[in-house]
């Protein structure tokens, strides 16, 4: 499948911007370099991401030869949703970027240090036997101070026995404060998640002010003795999305603190499962990237 962007005025000052249509778990991105000469920003993404369908845009940059200490190469990778809004940093979507790093370099795997939103995030590709892409990220560890996390002590309704993020009400919603280097909302019931119940939770949380940043918001029941947990990710920038990676990795992280789960848990969304394991403290999520297509914005 080949799409084409006719992405109008947004880059009006660009040279001719070519790129990629990756998704992970339903999850679907525009990736492409920066380029000199283009200038691909909140309205460019705005634009494209109409045009392609996605959720977000990913900006790559790379430094020629620059590699890490494991020999990794090293990357950049600037997450922009679909509204125009800085999309900090995105598990599937820096995944999605390593995959179309891989398929620019014709290789059918590799190592990277990408450093997203001024964290650096060590990713490995492969390609599959069924010739999709297999692709995991080491997250880093899950963190609940408010302070971190950006929350307005001041706009919340009560805090838990712990004084952090878990367990305490905001808008009415008695949930976990979470970051994995973006801002998680983790609400866990014990009925079936629905998405009309995720979008109205997530209203509630948003209203009331008390993430400074904007917040993702998690719906989430674990089942099968904690093995595994369905979850309706609403997004800051996007809305319902089919899956999000780092929602998935900030709601184990949450059941992991809370007993919910064990060191390894499959989270069941929309768009498919993602597996994440702690290593340490370290989540890492392991899951495909599809290649959806490519275009320009010609």
């Amino acid at each position: 499948m080949r799409g084409s962007a006719h992405a109008g005025g947004c880059c009006a000052h660009n040279r001719r911007v070519q790129y990629r249509v990756l998704s992970a778990l339903g999850n679907t991105f525009v990736v492409a370099w920066d380029e000199p000469g283009s200038v691909l920003d909140g309205d460019c993404a705005r634009a494209l991401c109409e045009e392609a369908r996605t959720d977000g845009l990913i900006v790559l940059s790379r430094d020629p030869g620059a590699l890490g200490d494991s020999g990794a190469a090293r990357l950049g990778a600037r997450v922009w949703n679909k509204d125009g809004s800085d999309g900090g940093f995105s598990g599937n979507g820096v995944r999605c970027a390593a995959v179309g790093v891989c398929l620019d370099d014709a290789r059918e795997g590799g190592r990277y240090e990408i450093t997203c939103s001024d964290r650096m995030y060590p990713v490995s590709v492969e390609r599959a036997a069924d010739g999709g892409w297999s692709c995991e990220i080491e997250i880093g560890a899950a963190y609940f101070d408010l302070d971190e996390i950006g929350v307005d002590r001041a706009r919340v309704d009560a805090l838990g026995e712990r004084g952090d993020g878990i367990g305490i009400t905001v808008g009415g919603v008695v949930g976990n404060a979470v970051t994995v280097g973006n801002p998680h909302f983790v609400v866990f019931v014990d009925d079936e998640v629905i998405e009309a119940a995720a979008v109205k939770t997530a209203e509630w949380v948003r209203n009331s002010g008390a993430f400074r940043m904007g917040v993702n918001v998690e719906l989430c029941r674990v089942v099968d003795d904690g093995a595994a947990m369905e979850m309706i990710p609403v997004e800051r920038g996007v809305g319902v999305t089919a899956a999000c990676g780092s929602g998935a990795a900030a709601a184990v992280g949450a059941a992991f603190e809370l007993g919910y789960v064990g060191e390894r848990c499959v989270v069941q969304m929309r768009g498919g499962e993602a597996e994440i394991r702690m290593s340490g403290e370290c989540l890492v999520l392991s899951s495909s990237v599809e290649v959806v297509g490519e275009g320009d914005n010609s």
